[in-house]
């Protein structure tokens, strides 16, 4: 027997949670072989030698590959596309990020078993955890609730999957090129791929809970909720470039989808205007020439509203201003008068 799964990690600067993402992987228990691929992306701390520990120990599972170079920061891709999916020997492929883990040892076994029963679904997820670090858990919706089958048309509203609850199925029928269909330069990166998998068969949410979402300071998307604008000074153009490829390649078109990327672009836009990063605002323009001019149509109607509004204030209160300003007029000529008199009477003494 071969291997059946073969789970996809990903790591940068995760010496403080590697060892419990190893050991989530490791303590699985399940009628079938599986591998652990993993991508550390030039890590700077302990990351590596602690990988290296787990791969002297379970050579035969523990297959990583360590770079000396950043390469989301070279070649602005997700690594899983050039190093871990081209090695993938399952059928099956689960993820994981380094600072992720499981907590149930039979999560791979009811995913598959799951999969292997119902052969028209593709994607099967589950429940999580969400763990908060140094943040209040208060701010931050909790986007994962829904359970059962996911339409195809529900994802492109909400990512239902956090990435440590995927199980994809791997066969002749949904192997892609990921490398080549998933465009450069996008976040969340996640989100795509799964709409990518999803136009292939059908989703389903266990509601069993089996793994840890972490979500802390360093996360890359916490700004989202805690810090919107920082969030798209940062990573605005890569959410644009998200929108943009879904809407022309992955969504139907239709109006209700349309608005709903109208308004995220607009909030982007509005980032950008008003921090005056004009270069952005042109890049968004070229992306959605049609949005970013419905956009200034809007902004421009506001505007004029504005001012429109302001005059009619002006207007109501018109009178007493003009009373307000000639009764300053006139103390202020009687206290000239009072002055000079003052000044006279002082010279004559």
């Amino acid at each position: 027997m071969g291997v059946k799964l073969s789970i996809l990690c990903t790591t940068y600067n995760h010496e403080n949670y590697i060892r419990q993402t190893l050991d989530g992987f490791l303590m699985q228990k399940t009628d079938f072989e599986y591998e652990v691929l993993i991508h550390d992306d030039a890590s700077t701390d302990n990351t590596q030698a602690i990988i290296k520990e787990y791969e002297e120990k379970y050579p035969d599972i523990i297959k990583p590959i360590y770079q000396s170079e950043n390469k989301w920061t070279g070649e602005g891709l997700n690594p899983q596309f050039k190093y871990n999916i081209p090695r993938v020997q399952g059928e099956y492929i689960a993820f994981c990020d380094g600072d992720d883990y499981w907590t149930d040892p039979n999560k791979l076994q009811k995913q598959v078993d799951f999969l292997e029963k119902h052969t028209d679904y593709v994607i099967c997820a589950h429940q999580c955890e969400f763990k908060f670090e140094g943040i209040d858990p208060k701010k931050f919706p909790h986007p994962y609730k829904k359970c059962g089958e996911i339409k195809h048309d529900e994802l492109f509203y909400n990512h239902y999957f956090p990435t440590s609850s995927l199980v994809w199925r791997w066969d002749e029928r949904c192997k892609t090129d990921l490398l080549a269909e998933v465009p450069k330069n996008i976040l969340p990166i996640d989100w795509y791929m799964d709409l990518l998998m999803s136009k292939k068969g059908k989703m389903f949410v266990l509601q069993d809970v089996m793994s840890v979402y972490r979500i802390n300071k360093t996360s890359l998307w916490s700004d989202f909720w805690l810090d919107y604008e920082k969030c798209m000074l940062n990573n605005g153009r890569y959410l644009a470039n998200f929108y943009y490829n879904v809407y022309n390649n992955l969504s139907n078109k239709s109006y209700e989808y349309e608005r709903f990327v109208f308004n995220e672009i607009r909030r982007i836009f509005s980032v950008y205007y008003r921090n005056m990063c004009f270069k952005d605002c042109v890049y968004l323009e070229e992306l959605f020439p049609d949005i970013v001019a419905e956009i200034k149509i809007i902004q421009k109607h506001d505007n004029n509203a504005f001012a429109f509004t302001a005059h009619k204030r002006f207007k109501k209160y018109q009178k007493l201003f003009t009373i307000f300003a000639i009764l300053s007029g006139v103390f202020f000529g009687i206290a000239l008068i009072f002055a000079i008199l003052f000044i006279l009477a002082e010279g004559v003494i």
